[in-house]
């Protein structure tokens, strides 16, 4: 196992990052706010993912991080496609579990058939897609490859799923103020007011289990991939599925299965824990069973 040691040239440079994308995205959210018609949390977001794409880069060139270590050194796009199908037929089941329960059940009010749901079902693909590469790019990418200079495997993978939980929760609490004129430190004080919720860890412990489960996964799908293009295209399927499938039902909030969704977003949860922890173990027993396999195949010779 390789030597735990901290690096403190990568933790000031990682520090640097993190200001430079916040406050960069409080300046870009604060000039484009005037020209957009939305709310400013909204477009601080936006800027937030915007600039540590942007960012990722130098960061990754003042680390020396290689295209191996960000597992981006090769691209094919079957790769996105089949992680894309693999996505969707992973987190089907779960929802079609909330389904059968009675805990979802479709709104009369959408008509899925019309010209403008299937222009939200695109506008979610595309977000789906986004997200997948921003997200990964740091999440898998950056911090896994970071880590993995120091850590073993399963270490690195712990580490840097909490984070990836942890980031999911910070969101403005809903009695906040709107921010009519934002000025250029109006995005740090909206990540000041985001932090809020991490200050009552047991209202989320359920969503927070299932995130770094889901973590995990994708930390192991890009450690035997090599590379992060089939993570990106699961995340990019699951984005999607729960955002067409949140536009076209309603939640039972008396359904005696309430309890198997979280309340972070309502769909991941206790549910979606033990779906992925099947998962984990189907895929563990496959691969002792194939070891096995391969074992006992091999030929004895005089």
């Amino acid at each position: 196992m390789p030597e735990i040691r901290p690096s403190v040239p990568a933790s000031v440079a990682f520090a640097a990052y993190l200001a430079a994308v916040i406050f960069g995205a409080s300046v870009l959210g604060a000039v484009i706010f005037p020209f957009l018609d939305v709310v400013y949390d909204k477009v601080f977001s936006r800027a937030l993912i915007l600039m540590a794409v942007v960012l990722l880069w130098p960061l990754a060139s003042a680390l020396r991080l290689s295209r191996d270590e960000l597992g981006i050194a090769t691209f094919r796009p079957p790769w996105l496609v089949w992680g894309w199908v693999g996505g969707v037929l992973l987190i089907l089941p779960p929802a079609a579990v909330m389904f059968a329960v009675g805990f979802r059940v479709l709104d009369d009010r959408v008509d899925a058939y019309t010209l403008e749901f299937g222009g939200l079902v695109v506008l979610a693909a595309l977000s789906g897609l986004i997200v997948g590469v921003v997200e990964e790019l740091l999440f898998r990418g950056l911090i896994h490859g970071l880590l993995r200079r120091w850590l073993g495997f399963f270490a690195a993978a712990t580490v840097g799923s909490a984070l990836y939980a942890v980031m999911h929760f910070l969101k403005l609490p809903e009695d906040t103020p709107v921010i009519a004129t934002p000025g250029v430190t109006a995005g740090v004080n909206v990540l000041l007011a985001g932090l809020q919720p991490l200050a009552s860890p047991l209202q989320y412990w359920d969503s927070f289990i299932s995130l770094w489960l889901l973590g995990m996964v994708l930390c192991w799908v890009r450690n035997n991939s090599g590379q992060i293009w089939i993570c990106v295209g699961l995340h990019a399927a699951f984005v999607l599925v729960i955002r067409v499938i949140k536009d076209l039902t309603v939640r039972d909030v008396v359904n005696q299965w309430a309890w198997i969704v979280g309340e972070y977003d309502h769909f991941v949860g206790h549910l979606i824990s033990v779906w992925i922890i099947a998962i984990m173990l189907t895929m563990l027993v496959w691969r002792i069973v194939l070891e096995r396999s391969d074992h006992g195949s091999g030929v004895i010779e005089d």
